[in-house]
């Protein structure tokens, strides 16, 4: 009996767990979507060995891309900056966050040749 317990609050645990994420507005992002013509690229960033830039490679090598130097004739993805930040959506009785928005900011340059530089904005937002 005490095993039936046992599983059954894994599972409204789980359950709860899993209403609460989704109504946090909290998902998983799907595949990115890379172009089919491009077979290598090169990455360059403010901080080579930051998280970001290791996300960024690891997800190339995924969609089965080589990371190669810099080089001329090869399109270049230059990651220039990136930013988190936070605000309060709404307060609790006691003055306690009730609901944040996190907003995480990512500034890249895409640099092809024969076309040249396109400087983009990635700004993903999350509410808890």
């Amino acid at each position: 009996m005490r095993l039936l317990k046992n599983k059954t609050a894994k599972l409204s645990l789980v359950l709860f767990l899993s209403t609460l994420l989704t109504a946090c507005g909290f998902h998983l992002r799907g595949e990115y979507n890379v172009p089919e013509d491009i077979k290598e690229i090169s990455v360059t960033s403010f901080d080579p060995y930051g998280k970001i830039t290791r996300l960024v490679k690891e997800q190339l090598r995924l969609s089965k891309i080589e990371i190669v130097k810099p080089q001329p004739d090869v399109p270049n993805l230059h990651i220039t900056g990136e930013s988190i930040s936070d605000r309060t959506l709404s307060l609790y009785q006691n003055t306690r966050a009730a609901e944040k928005e996190l907003t995480y900011i990512v500034t890249y340059r895409v640099t092809v040749p024969g076309l040249g530089p396109k400087t983009s904005l990635r700004k993903s937002h999350v509410v808890t």
